[in-house]
């Protein structure tokens, strides 16, 4: 087939975060299913992180991340939450959207991990890890009582309300007993700094090994405006995905009466290490999160690869419980390691007996908040001195939810693509 008889469709992704590097994954995967010649894909990453961020070897955990980076700094792991029916449909809309997001990403991670020789490469470890989640609830909103939407078993795989089979030697049973709720279901934790690194390298690969794909990455590369990035395509008329994480990236400096819907949520969490003993290791089998009102503790395991020098020598967990909305302090808060410690010691005071625990890091990071809610989809965007128009999807605004909403939001995002692309003529 001559040059001239293949279709050209341009893709820029703004942002490589765990939402950005998903939506590439997708994308990838959807171009290589359809095994097309007759049209040629040139994407382009565009992202203000470095390079070494998503190609750096060795030990991830002793790197300084830029602070707003929040996907490096995620604990992570799907912890649900249930919908809320307040104030008209509002929260009815993005939280329901959101939890078929986190039901979606775990199949996918579920699918890939039993049936995707890549996936359980050596060499590229996701770190993803299926455990048993728990929430402890005292004094439990209407919302999980009631079982809401997003907090049950159509949403929640072996979803158990009043679980009593938590054991006491991870959390003792005087604050068992005391608790509204104990619920249980299937989840997963991962370490999120080498799954970056993993899809990375995953999708540079598989995109060399497509003939009808042109990947291309723009590392440390400020976006201003995001009419800005058109110049980088060789197409006239690119579709944006809209990835920056905070969504508040203004189309063209005539655009400055616009109001962002983005709020920073500062969260301080603590790497610690115990030594790889039975004692330690029912931890590693669950993930649990206590909350009783403003008061929240939660410890997730962050798993390392096999060929980490302390793999079946040390476990690892974040702990952590901070929330605080519009707060731009990027310092380490002495008084939060104290928060965070003490309440850990309360609720999981076997993890922290004997001396063995080790403070690996502290971490300070920013949860990109919405007061929106996330934002996932399709609009259209006027160049005046360009003469057209282009088409923005928009994937952004997860708060503390981008790792668990990832590949759901991706499949959403390849939906409107396709929408994008037959109204756009392409």
């Amino acid at each position: 087939m001559s040059q001239n008889s293949l279709t050209t469709r341009s893709i820029i992704i703004i942002g490589s975060g765990i939402i950005g590097l998903s939506v590439l994954c997708r994308l990838i995967e959807d171009i290589e299913k359809k095994k097309s010649t007759s049209i040629c894909y040139k994407i382009h990453v565009v992202t203000r992180i470095d390079k070494k961020i998503l190609s750096l070897k060795g030990d991830l955990d002793n790197v300084i991340f830029d602070q707003d980076l929040a996907s490096v700094y995620a604990g992570a792991h799907q912890r649900p939450f249930p919908t809320e029916y307040a104030s008209g449909n509002e929260k009815l809309t993005y939280q329901r959207r959101e939890s078929l997001y986190t039901k979606e990403t775990f199949d996918y991670f579920l699918n890939k991990l039993k049936n995707s020789k890549e996936w359980s490469y050596d060499d590229y470890e996701t770190t993803i890890k299926f455990c048993r989640g728990y929430d402890l609830i005292d004094s439990s909103i209407e919302a999980y009582k009631n079982l809401n939407d997003g907090y049950n078993s159509n949403n929640l795989v072996n979803f158990t309300e009043q679980d009593k089979t938590l054991s006491e030697l991870v959390v003792p049973s005087c604050i068992q007993e005391k608790l509204d709720i104990i619920s249980s279901y299937d989840t997963y934790v991962v370490n999120t700094p080498r799954f970056m690194r993993f899809l990375y390298r995953s999708c540079c690969e598989k995109s060399d090994a497509i003939s009808n794909i042109d990947l291309q990455f723009h590392f440390n590369h400020n976006v201003n405006f995001m009419e800005d990035v058109v110049s980088i395509s060789s197409t006239p008329k690119p579709v944006i995905i809209n990835c920056s994480g905070k969504g508040e990236l203004l189309w063209n400096s005539s655009n400055d009466s616009v109001v962002t819907s983005y709020f920073p949520i500062r969260g301080q969490t603590l790497l610690v290490s115990v030594p790889n003993t039975p004692k330690y290791q029912k931890f590693a089998e669950n993930t649990i999160t206590y909350q009783n009102g403003s008061k929240w503790s939660f410890v997730i395991q962050r798993p390392i690869p096999k060929k980490n020098k302390n793999f079946k020598k040390r476990l690892y967990f974040i702990i952590g419980g901070t929330k605080q909305t519009d707060c731009y302090d990027k310092n380490i808060s002495d008084a939060d390691i104290n928060y965070v410690l003490n309440n850990a010691k309360e609720i999981f005071s076997n993890l922290f007996t004997d001396g063995d625990w080790i403070l690996e890091r502290v971490n300070v990071g920013f949860r990109p908040g919405s007061k929106v809610g996330s934002v996932v989809n399709l609009e259209h965007k006027a160049s005046f001195h360009l003469k057209t128009y282009y088409p923005i999807i928009n994937c952004y605004g997860f708060g503390g939810y981008g790792v668990e909403c990832s590949f759901g939001a991706a499949n959403h995002v390849m939906m409107l693509l396709n929408r994008a692309f037959r109204e756009a003529n392409l």
